[in-house]
């Protein structure tokens, strides 16, 4: 079945649930821009941390051998030193986390991993779930096809913003100062996760919070894997063909659609599926819109070439900074300049303002200039806090006397 792509391209993608693979009526839509577990769905960051000159490597292993005090007293000195090393994106910062926004240890940790109860919502198919081992092949090429249009990031992210919740929150690790460092010999300001997820807060309207909610359940497979960190929303954004099993399909229905008279149960007949899936693309379709956008649009607040998400190349992220040059930085009023969620044309967000660019010379040249005031900052980061590290002194540690 051939169905409508939102970014001009044309072609053929199927869900597979538990009664077949079947045609997703809204697969292309996706294509532009339970039991509890200790499994935690951060925004994903490279296994070990990004990689890191040698100078650099040996400047953290050093600062991550002094105690609390010295790092500390190093995180200051640096924070300090960026107001005039990187006024703007110092600034940005600022304005971001000013208003009265709550201290990193008053937010809440991010949610554990969550998935749609078997017996609640297919009682005639309970199968369990469990964790899935992330390091099999299975699991890597799901993460892979997923990761297309929603790419890792390379920084050690210890915010970022929930839609589900409406709220900032951290991960166990946000208050490692070795986080911070590490990222900061990446040319990020120590807060500059922080600002993106206040950014992102500040931009979502809100109205899709409970769609979003729903489709931030992990992704599970018919045999019953739970694959944390990868969420419902990852795998109908890929445009690739992912299984969905009955128990997602329904537990989706029953939270959105709210259909607990028995409409639909498992096993779904295949002559249902195309039907929910088309009700279910409804309910995702806008929802898709404002996370999508919202997140490339904070990511792009303080950050000259942020990743971006939803197949968004990174060429273009200039149109996401011709957006801020327009609203002054202000995010309220970035919000003024976004469609209606139900208007196609929100799908061109990104081909309308590179356009505008080609027809106004002053805001291209403002979203250059930018881009580029804020690349040139990235490296005065690095090198601001290079100096705080080489130029502090660490308190000497007691020699413990051997007993005699």
């Amino acid at each position: 079945m051939r169905h409508f792509d939102p970014d001009l391209r044309r072609a053929d993608a199927r869900f597979a649930t538990g009664g077949g693979s079947i045609p997703l009526a809204l697969a292309l839509l996706f294509l532009l821009a339970a039991p509890p577990s200790s499994a935690t769905q951060t925004p994903r960051s490279p296994p070990g941390g990004p990689a890191l000159a040698e100078p650099d490597t040996t400047r953290l292993a050093a600062f991550t051998s002094w105690d609390s005090a010295d790092q500390h007293a190093v995180l200051a000195q640096w924070r300090e030193s960026l107001f005039e090393a990187a006024p703007r994106t110092f600034a940005l910062v600022e304005r971001a986390l000013g208003n009265g926004f709550p201290k990193p240890a008053e937010l809440p940790v991010e949610r554990p991993a969550r998935w749609f109860d078997p017996k609640e919502h297919a009682p005639a198919q309970p199968i369990p779930r469990r964790l899935a081992n992330l390091d099999a092949p299975d699991a890597l090429a799901i993460r892979k096809r997923t990761e297309v249009r929603q790419p890792p990031r390379p920084e050690r992210v210890g915010f970022h913003y929930d839609f589900g919740l409406g709220k900032v929150v951290r991960s166990e690790d946000a208050a490692d100062p070795s986080r911070m460092v590490t990222n900061g010999f990446l040319g990020r300001h120590p807060d500059w996760d922080l600002a993106d997820a206040a950014i992102a807060g500040a931009i979502d309207d809100g109205t899709q919070r409970a769609v979003l909610d729903a489709f931030s359940h992990a992704y599970t497979t018919r045999a019953g894997d739970v694959h944390a960190g990868v969420t419902l929303f990852d795998a109908w954004s890929s445009g690739m063909q992912v299984e969905m099993p009955d128990v997602d399909v329904l537990g989706l229905v029953h939270t959105l659609i709210s259909d607990r008279t028995k409409t639909w149960v498992a096993p779904i007949p295949g002559d249902q599926q195309p039907i929910i899936y088309e009700r279910l693309g409804q309910e995702f379709l806008p929802a898709r819109r404002l996370r999508t956008s919202t997140t490339n649009l904070a990511r792009a607040y303080a950050d000259p070439a942020p990743v971006l998400v939803d197949g968004i190349l990174p060429t273009q992220a200039l149109a996401f900074h011709a957006v801020w040059a327009t609203a002054n930085d202000d995010p309220v009023a970035v919000k003024q300049l976004l469609l209606p969620l139900d208007d196609p044309a929100w799908d061109m967000f990104v081909g309308t303002w590179l356009r505008r660019m080609g027809q106004e010379p002053e805001l291209l040249a403002a979203a250059r200039a930018r881009e580029a005031a804020l690349a040139g900052e990235r490296e005065h980061i690095k090198e601001a806090l290079r100096a705080a590290i080489d130029g502090h002194t660490p308190t000497e540690k007691p020699n413990k006397t051997a007993r005699r």
